[in-house]
C-alpha cells in the first residue's frame, strides 16, 4: 500500500509559478525523493500540498490508505500529525518556551495536558544543542536556534512522512552530518523523506528518486543509487 498517492491531482498557481497540472505521484515506505523543479515556486507549491497545506482544484490525496477530505481542516488533522514539515514558513509559538514548543503535538493529538520529553527526546534535543534553552522563548533565541528547534518538534512528532526544504538550513552546518543520520535511521524504519537542497554532501548521502517539475507537469524519475 502507497503511503501517499496523488491521482489527477492539480494545485493552482499562487500567482508566482505555473501551478500542477494533473499530477500522478506515489511513495511507499522507506522512499527517499529529491524534488527538483524550474521554477521554486512551483516546488514549494507541491511541499504544501503534500503537507495538506494546499488544497487540490482537482483529483484525490491518499495517505495511508484514506483518501484526504479537504472540505474541513479536522478531517486532515489525522495526516498532517504524521508529516514532519520544515520549510522557511515552518514557525514556532512565540509565546511558549521551546520545551512548550517542542510537546504541544502531545497536547494537542494526545490530550496529555502535562507533557515531559522523554530520554529519548532528550537526547535528540541534546544532539542539535537545544538542552540549555527548554525554558527560552524563540524571541530570545537566534535564528539558528530556532531552526534547530522547529527540525527537532518535526523529528519528535515520529512521523511518518518527512518533507523538507533545504535541510542544512535547519541543522546548520556542524549538525549536518548528526541530522543525515538522523534521517538516515528514519529511512531506515519505513519513513519517508522528500526533500529539495543544493547541498551535494546531502544529496550522496541517500539513494534518491527524483520527482521533477517543468512547466507545471510532474514526473518521477528511477531510483539514483547513493555515492
Amino acid at each position: 500500500m502507497h503511503v501517499i498517492e496523488l491521482l489527477d491531482y492539480d494545485l493552482d498557481s499562487n500567482g508566482l509559478g505555473s501551478g500542477l497540472q494533473s499530477c500522478f505521484f506515489s511513495a511507499e515506505k522507506g522512499e527517499v525523493w529529491k524534488l527538483e523543479a524550474d521554477n521554486i515556486n512551483d516546488s514549494h507549491l507541491f511541499i504544501n500540498g503534500l503537507a495538506t497545506l494546499a488544497y487540490p482544484s482537482k483529483g484525490t490525496y491518499s495517505f495511508n490508505g484514506k483518501v484526504l477530505n479537504f472540505s474541513d481542516y479536522r478531517h486532515l488533522l489525522s495526516a498532517k500529525k504524521k508529516i514532519g514539515y520544515l520549510t522557511s514558513e515552518t514557525t514556532l509559538i512565540s509565546n511558549r518556551t521551546i520545551r512548550e514548543n517542542l510537546t504541544l503535538n502531545k497536547v494537542y493529538f494526545e490530550n496529555n495536558l502535562s507533557p515531559e520529553l522523554s530520554d529519548t527526546e532528550m537526547s535528540m534535543c541534546e544532539l542539535f544543542m537545544l538542552n540549555t534553552i527548554l525554558d527560552v522563548r524563540p524571541v530570545k533565541l537566534t535564528a539558528s536556534d530556532i531552526k534547530k528547534t522547529i527540525l527537532v518538534r518535526e523529528l519528535l512528532k515520529k512521523p511518518d512522512v518527512i518533507i523538507i526544504e533545504f535541510p542544512d538550513e535547519f541543522s546548520g552546518y556542524h549538525a549536518r552530518n548528526d541530522l543525515i543520520t538522523v534521517l538516515q535511521k528514519a529511512v531506515e524504519s519505513g519513513v519517508i523523506l522528500v526533500y529539495s537542497s543544493y547541498d551535494q554532501v546531502f544529496i550522496s548521502a541517500f539513494s534518491h528518486k527524483t520527482i521533477s517539475i517543468k512547466d507545471g507537469i510532474l514526473n518521477q524519475v528511477p531510483l539514483k543509487q547513493r555515492v
